[in-house]
This record gives C-alpha cells, sequence and structure tokens, in this order.
C-alpha cells in the first residue's frame, strides 16, 4: 500500500491551503516524510451568485473529489485536513468510493465547524446543515483522526460520537521556519527585556478585543494586521505585520501572548471558549520563535506550557504585572531554553510526524478488524 496526503490547488496548479501556514506546513512535512501528494483542484469563485450557482460549485467539487480518489489503489491511504477548502454537501460519494477500495482514511483537524457550533451556535442554519453533512459522512468512515489536544478529543468522541481510542492529540501545530534565526539567543534573552508581552496575529477589534482592554502596567508589543492606534494606551507598540515565514526573526524577547475574547479579565465569547478546546497557532509561532508563553489558565494550551515549562498561565491580563514581576532572570532564561527546544521540534514537524505515525497504526488496526 502507500499513503497519500490531499493538498489542494488553484486551477492553475498552484499549491493551495484553506488556513494558509498550518495546513502548508502539515503538506510539507508528510512530503518530507515520503507521503505522496494527491492534487485537488479547488473550485474558483465557488460564493458567487445564488442558491442555484452555489450548487452548482457543490457539484462541482464532488466530481474533483472523486476525480481525485479515482487514482487511489485497493488498499492504500491517505491523510486529509479537515476542514476542506474544496467543500462539498455531497461528500457522502466520495466516502463511498473510498470504500469501494478499501482506502484507510485519516484526518487531521485544523478546525471542526461543528465543534464551533456546539459550543457558540455561531453559524447559521444552512451552514450547520452542510458542516453536519460533510463532517458526519467523513467521521463515519475515517478510521483514525488527530486533532488538537486531549481536551477536543473528549469533546469529539462526546459530542460526535467518534471512538475515543481511535483519537491522536496532536499537542501542538508544528511551524516550519525555513532559514530564519530562532529571535534572541538565550545569553541575551534576560537582558533584551523580559517583562514584555508581544501579540502576533489578527489585531482587529471584532476579531481580539482584547487588545483594546489591557492593563496599563505592563509593556506590549503588537505584530499584525487591524490595529487601531490609540493614544490611551501609552505601553502599546506596534511593530507593523510580516509574512509568517519571517516573524520569528523580528520576536526579541518577552512573552509570546496566547489570549482570545472580546476582554482582558477572561477569555469568553465564541473564540474565548473555544480556547478551552483549541491550540492557537500563535502558540507555535512564540516556541518556533524561543519564545515563552503566556496564556489563559483555562486555555487547553495551558496545559503544554504548564507541561514543558515554557511559560506562564494567569486567570486575567490584568494579573500580568504582578506575574511577570515574580519571574527572574534565571526562571526567564530556563524558560527561553525550555521554549527553544521545544521550538526546534516545532521547527522539525515532530509533533505532526509523532502523530500521523500513531494515527497510521491506528488505521491499519482499526481497518483490519
Amino acid at each position: 500500500m502507500e499513503w497519500y496526503y490531499v493538498q489542494t490547488e488553484a486551477d492553475d496548479g498552484e499549491a493551495r491551503n484553506a488556513g494558509a501556514k498550518a495546513p502548508a506546513d502539515v503538506s510539507a512535512i508528510l512530503a518530507q516524510a515520503g507521503f505522496t501528494r494527491l492534487g485537488l483542484r479547488d473550485v474558483e469563485r465557488r460564493d458567487v451568485g445564488g442558491a442555484l450557482a452555489k450548487l452548482k460549485g457543490h457539484r462541482v467539487a464532488k466530481n474533483r473529489w472523486l476525480e481525485a480518489v479515482s487514482s487511489l489503489k485497493k488498499g492504500d491511504g491517505v491523510v486529509m485536513q479537515v476542514p476542506f477548502a474544496c467543500h462539498t454537501i455531497w461528500f457522502g460519494k466520495v466516502v463511498t468510493a473510498l470504500q469501494k477500495k478499501d482506502i484507510r482514511l485519516i484526518l487531521l483537524v485544523h478546525d471542526l465547524e461543528s465543534v464551533r457550533l456546539g459550543l457558540t451556535g455561531d453559524v447559521s442554519f444552512a451552514q450547520a446543515q452542510r458542516f453536519k453533512l460533510e463532517e458526519s459522512a467523513v467521521f463515519s468512515y475515517a478510521q483514525a483522526i488527530i486533532v488538537h489536544n486531549d481536551h477536543m478529543a473528549d469533546f469529539v468522541a462526546e459530542h460526535l460520537g467518534y471512538p475515543r481510542e481511535r483519537i491522536v492529540s496532536l499537542r501542538l501545530f508544528d511551524y516550519l521556519v525555513p532559514d530564519a534565526p530562532m529571535g534572541v539567543p538565550v545569553y541575551q534573552a534576560a537582558s533584551v527585556g523580559f517583562r514584555k508581552v508581544i501579540v502576533a496575529g489578527n489585531l482587529r477589534r471584532d476579531k481580539a478585543g482584547y487588545l483594546y482592554d489591557i492593563p496599563d502596567d505592563v509593556d506590549f508589543e503588537y505584530f499584525g494586521d487591524g490595529y487601531e492606534p490609540n493614544e490611551s494606551r501609552p505601553r502599546v507598540t506596534y511593530r507593523g505585520s510580516f509574512p509568517a515565514d519571517e516573524l520569528p526573526s523580528k520576536l526579541d524577547g518577552g512573552f509570546g501572548l496566547v489570549w482570545d475574547g472580546p476582554q482582558g479579565t477572561t477569555c469568553s465569547g465564541v473564540y474565548g471558549t473555544y480556547l478551552t478546546i483549541n491550540n492557537p497557532h500563535k502558540t507555535s509561532l512564540y516556541l518556533a520563535s524561543g519564545l515563552p508563553v503566556v496564556s489563559w489558565s483555562k486555555a487547553a494550551i495551558a496545559d503544554v506550557i504548564r507541561d514543558e515549562g515554557v511559560g506562564l498561565c494567569v486567570e486575567s491580563l490584568y494579573d500580568l504585572h504582578d506575574a511577570l514581576a515574580g519571574v527572574t532572570e534565571e526562571a526567564y532564561v530556563v524558560m527561553v531554553n525550555n521554549a527553544r527546544k521545544v521550538g526546534e521540534r516545532l521547527r522539525a514537524g515532530a509533533f505532526t510526524l509523532e502523530a500521523v505515525h500513531k494515527a497510521c497504526e491506528i488505521a491499519q488496526t482499526s481497518f483490519s478488524t
């Protein structure tokens, strides 16, 4: 048998990944590990037009999936990343095609919209039905699923009914950084001013409202798009926006912040609630940059931060001053060393490879039984 990974491409043949860096890194890691690429042409401009046009887009997507999997031989295996860039309400037809060839299927989850729905109800009825159709079809057949962490694994088992013993926890998303240094060297770590907090990502108020509800006794540095400068936040320095592969070399000390929701006192709302089962990709960015992390204490990612000794966990951003004040230079250097060790593994794709190998073993065993 041969193992494949699905990678979506535009009509011109250029590789495309929904969500950009995280799925692209997974594809690159699997390619380096010897998996064979299974190209899938995306459907262009499928959201343009009325209901009939959108339905046609779903039909075209189904046919392109069927065309792609037709090249698989009986008994092969394939890794698919969820959500699908080329989505279709007729994914059940694709599953039937896989069943006929006894194809082993592994799902690697970036986001499950049905999980978001279960937590927040933050989708329309029509979207909810599509998510359920697609996900129920593919989940019912998959031999193994890779999710972010044990919290998401428990949620998927309870709410989606998938066997817990066939779910693998990734723990951290890998973060490939070609030819980029890992931020500040260890010997300079404490001398660059480590009692500052770095935020990288989408800075728009509607997505990260907490950025506009921060304490005035802590220094912050923001990297990303959408920030609204305000003179009432004099201890915020905006550093601009950089490509994902360049950003790690721009982060020169301090702690990377993992937070979400509309306020700084806690993580709440749609995105804050999702943190209880989600691994934010920015965590991997910080660690791949050699930076320790500050996280909400109730976030799922807090388990890794505590276990690996790579940062601090707080209940509120207004606890940051005292938490940072309690970190000595020596303690910070230890955290940096730990972060760099984890970061080296992230840069090498170690977490993805370990999880995929476990999932392959489960898929083989569960399929044969």
